[in-house]
């Protein structure tokens, strides 16, 4: 007995033994592929060679973080294992280095053609990656700062406030559609009207609705009885929560806010406000519809329509200064290119507020330079989305790009508590950095407020020290975070919109390579065996788990 543990050990020694040399392999090449990157990630956008093999060595990452993976769970369980299981583990760890070393013979071809590309090393770039000197030292405090995306709407936030509380109460409603293209700041002026401290006072409630594309009354009611009780509303027919909605309101003025309204049938907001008018007995309830379009705006309307006009050029520049000089110190040589510059933003805040975050701490030849070469080629149309992906672009490393993207997998306008959403990034393990001079957490906070100082992420609340505690992205800022997440990193995530069954649309293959999934509704032991590769798991609003291997013996995943 005491031979054959003998034997298990020193095979098991020799095993790791091999293992040593191959990690030092697989981890030499891919020191040598983060010094092309930098290069790489520039050039990407004009060669469609360079875009393959970032495409590439996406996928050989990927295949290697999941075989580490399986080696550090092998590594753990081994106290847990006795003699009788060697056999088994020795055929694992056999196969494993056979993994580790067709990776590592596919970064060495990586390499090579990084060469041939002509792909340059840039040491510095390799130093700055993550966190470093491409980040502005003063990240920290932004968490605090106004957003400067509000700058210009002071009396348009007056207009709309007397617009609800002044005019006579005749009506049980007070319609104010807020109308204008996307990146005007509809959805910020609304919010800024919903926080008034003088609507607060003029009404007893109010209730916020994102609704979007599918306009579906009974979750909107289900939506404004969660907001009162803070309960989560799954079940009742229309009549019940008529009833309970009548019980909360019956005899308040409330402020109902119905944010990004696509309907054009006017049936089905007929129908909506006919079963609203019989909740309350008190008139004079107001409702904020935002939306892009003027026949919806026509359509809803008690009141007239609000149309949100651009922004000034004066004013734009000021969210660029605002963006840009947090210190309220502006040299002159910027003012002149500044303005220009504010000139191309065609009047929309979300557009300066984004530039305004890519020009700090530029100096003056790189304002001249995003003025004469890259805003130059801007047309008279709406080219909010050039501007978004000059922001995108500018984002300081790999990592930090993948963050951006991971934030598409969630419905647009959705709410993100930051702790959350950091805990997320470093379950996907884009917060590891290899000089390890900063832990994973304060990697992600770094992060985060980068994102947020880009203009990437909104804050949307905060706590009582002034610190972000909630976020959401811009609808505009989303789809631009879609199409990178579908051109670069397709198949590794799941947003919890697409699976609502147990029956699991997802193709096994997409499935075995998949990272995150969130599910509604219940999970069967049998679906989860599909997803080999989890790094993170939600079901029914619980919270993130990091799961951390499948147990192929008990059928059934272990969640960390």
């Amino acid at each position: 007995m005491a031979a054959e543990a003998a034997i298990g050990a020193a095979l098991e020694i020799s095993l790791v033994r091999g293992f040593n040399k191959d990690l030092e392999t697989l981890k030499n090449s891919f020191l040598m592929i983060q010094d092309f990157l930098d290069d790489a990630d520039e050039q990407q956008i004009t060669n469609r060679s360079v875009n393959r093999w970032l495409k590439k060595l996406e996928s050989v990452a990927f295949d290697a973080d999941n075989v580490l993976d399986e080696l550090s769970y092998h590594l753990l369980s081994r106290k847990t294992e006795t003699h009788t299981t060697m056999t088994k583990k020795v055929q694992s760890f056999l196969k494993l280095g056979h993994k580790i070393r067709d990776i590592s013979k596919k970064l060495e071809l990586i390499n090579q053609e990084a060469t041939s590309f002509g792909l340059q090393i840039r040491l510095a770039g390799a130093q700055d990656r993550g966190v470093g000197s491409g980040a502005p030292a003063s990240f920290g405090t932004d968490s605090f700062a106004v957003d400067p995306i509000i700058l210009g709407r002071e009396n348009d936030v007056l207009t709309i406030v007397e617009m609800l509380t002044s005019y006579p109460n005749e009506q049980a409603f007070k319609i104010v559609p807020i109308w204008g293209m996307g990146g005007l700041g509809k959805t910020t002026l609304a919010r800024l009207v919903f926080g008034d401290e003088y609507i607060n006072t003029h009404f007893d409630h109010c209730v916020w609705v994102h609704v979007s594309k599918e306009f579906n009354s009974m979750m909107i009611f289900k939506n404004i009885l969660s907001s009162l009780t803070s309960e989560n509303v799954e079940h009742g027919n229309r009549e019940v929560l008529l009833q309970k909605l009548q019980k909360e309101l019956g005899a308040k003025r409330y402020l109902l806010v119905l944010d990004d309204v696509w309907n054009e049938e006017t049936d089905k907001w007929d129908n909506f406000i006919s079963s609203l008018s019989g909740i309350s007995s008190i008139r004079g309830n107001g409702i904020i519809v935002t939306t892009r379009s003027e026949k919806v705006a026509s359509s809803v309307k008690t009141l007239a329509n609000f149309t949100l006009q651009s922004l000034s050029e004066n004013n734009c520049w000021s969210v660029i200064k605002a963006k840009a000089f947090r210190d309220g110190d502006i040299l002159p040589e910027f003012e002149c290119t500044g303005k220009n510059i504010a000139k191309r933003c065609q009047g929309l805040p979300l557009a300066a507020n984004v530039v305004g975050g890519f020009l700090r701490d530029k100096s003056i030849d790189e304002w001249r330079s995003v003025e004469q070469s890259w805003l130059a080629d801007l047309g008279d149309g709406n080219n909010i989305l050039k501007i978004l992906k000059l922001s995108y672009d500018n984002l300081s490393s790999p990592s930090l790009k993948k963050c951006f993207a991971y934030c598409s997998i969630f419905p647009k306008r959705c709410l993100h508590r930051k702790e959350e959403l950091i805990e997320l990034w470093m379950a996907e393990g884009f917060t590891i950095q290899t000089d390890q001079k900063m832990d994973m957490d304060s990697v992600g906070n770094k992060f985060f407020n980068i994102l947020l100082e880009s203009s990437l992420l909104q804050a949307v609340q905060r706590d009582r020290y002034g610190n972000v505690s909630y976020c959401s992205m811009h609808d505009l800022v989303h789809d631009l975070a879609c199409s990178v997440l579908n051109h670069i990193y397709q198949n590794r995530y799941v947003g919890r919109e697409y699976i609502r069954d147990e029956s699991c649309p997802i193709p096994k293959e997409q499935a075995r390579c998949l990272r995150t999934l969130f599910f509604i509704g219940k999970v069967s032991d049998i679906m989860l065996l599909e997803f080999k590769s989890l790094h993170v798991f939600n079901s029914d609003g619980s919270r993130f788990f990091r799961v951390t291997k499948f147990d192929q013996g008990a059928n059934t995943p272990q969640i960390s």
